[in-house]
């Protein structure tokens, strides 16, 4: 292959090359504009600097006097790289601080492109060094892209950008290496490699940008699930706490049913609770003395409450409550001492008398036995009832 056409196909693929990457810059600029991702500026302007660093080198191929432009391109892919690592250092969006990580990364990469913009010899030994300096600025993008957190489903996602930046890399460690300047690759070989190098760059880049693109977007579908999965919870807990019980302020009936719905495979503790003796109490001081009571008793049952427990009135003088991530023996204890705080509580007008409750527990392991244990949770309590001594009033 004659020495023109290589120098012309070699130009031609800086070309298409800084094209393409002006499409990917102006492409990851918008995502920005519109979605406001941290890693999509950084991404953004890791790209617009390697385009800076294409153009810089067209314009100092092209005009002899522009030769002091090297530096521009030097510094500009060390700059790539540096940006490319801290979109995935800072992705999705945790808290990195890139100016600071900046301040020193910049001097140093000033200093050393200014060096091999100033070291004698063709652009080829310049071009060696820099290749070298930039395959390892590309190994820390390498490593954080490794460690990014994809769902199960997605890896092959992150598979592929590491794949991509892999061959990039793999790129620059030939054309800083003399495997194509010995006598074996002169002619074809090596005419070929140096003629399409572009190009082989900005597949890499193409496909690495698109994994990128494709990365963001299975961050964002994680995000809306999150969202709708908050939402979903947020709009069942106030449809739940709309059945409220227009006495005591706890939970009805309906809420029950509704809890029991969202359980699925959840697993605790249903504790039934009932009022001792409260029809004595309407039958001698009237029934606004026993809504005192009953109102009474269930201030104290939420004064022993957890904020993750869920307290029910579920009908009369009766109460469910249902606990998550609680030992029985801690549910009977939590019991007793209501039992003793309702004793403690001062005979007045409004209640004249001694407060008690009986009460069962039983457990459950999911949706469907979660009634099997409200109803053996309600045989245990009556059958604490039945032994219940009934002090006279």
């Amino acid at each position: 292959m004659q020495s023109t056409t290589v120098t012309f196909l070699s130009i031609l693929g800086e070309m298409v090359q800084t094209l393409g990457v002006l499409s990917i810059t102006l492409l990851f600029l918008m995502l920005y504009r519109v979605l406001l991702r941290a890693y999509f500026l950084r991404w953004a302007q890791a790209w617009l600097a390697l385009l800076i660093a294409l153009f810089s080198l067209h314009l100092a191929f092209s005009v002899g006097s522009l030769r002091f432009l090297e530096i521009l391109y030097f510094a500009g892919e060390y700059v790539f790289a540096a940006l490319l690592w801290l979109g995935f250092a800072t992705f999705p969006e945790r808290d990195l601080s890139v100016r600071r990580h900046l301040y020193w990364l910049l001097p140093i990469i000033g200093i050393w492109s200014l060096a091999l913009s100033l070291f004698g010899g063709n652009f080829g030994n310049r071009f060696s060094l820099h290749a070298t300096a930039f395959t390892l600025a590309l190994i820390p993008a390498w490593i954080a892209l490794c460690r990014l957190r994809l769902p199960g489903n997605y890896t092959w996602v992150k598979l592929a950008a590491i794949t991509s930046l892999l061959m990039l890399i793999l790129n620059f460690v030939l054309g800083a290496s003399p495997i194509f300047w010995g006598d074996w690759a002169r002619g074809v070989v090596h005419d070929s490699y140096f003629a399409f190098q572009s190009i082989f760059d900005l597949m890499f880049e193409v496909l690495l940008a698109f994994s990128l693109l494709v990365i963001a977007a299975v961050n964002m579908k994680g995000e809306l699930e999150r969202a709708n999965e908050i939402l979903q919870g947020e709009r069942d807990n106030m449809s739940m706490l709309a059945n409220r019980d227009a006495l005591t302020g706890c939970l009805n009936r309906h809420a029950l049913d509704e809890l029991q719905t969202r359980l699925r495979d959840r697993s605790g503790l249903v504790a039934m609770v009932d009022i001792n003796d409260l029809k004595p109490i309407n039958d001698n001081f009237g029934h606004h003395i026993g809504d005192e009571a009953i109102c009474r008793v269930a201030q104290t049952i939420k004064a022993h409450m957890r904020s993750q427990d869920y307290f029910f009135r579920y009908g009369g003088d009766e109460f469910v409550i249902v606990s998550f991530e609680m030992q029985e023996v801690d549910a009977e204890q939590r019991l007793q001492d209501i039992q003793r705080s309702l004793a403690s509580l001062p005979i007045t007008d409004l209640v004249p008398c001694v407060l008690s409750i009986s009460w069962g527990i039983q457990q459950f392991s999911d949706e469907r036995s979660f009634i099997k244990a409200v109803h053996a949770a309600d045989s245990l309590m009556y059958q604490q009832k039945l032994t219940f001594h009934q002090t006279p009033i």
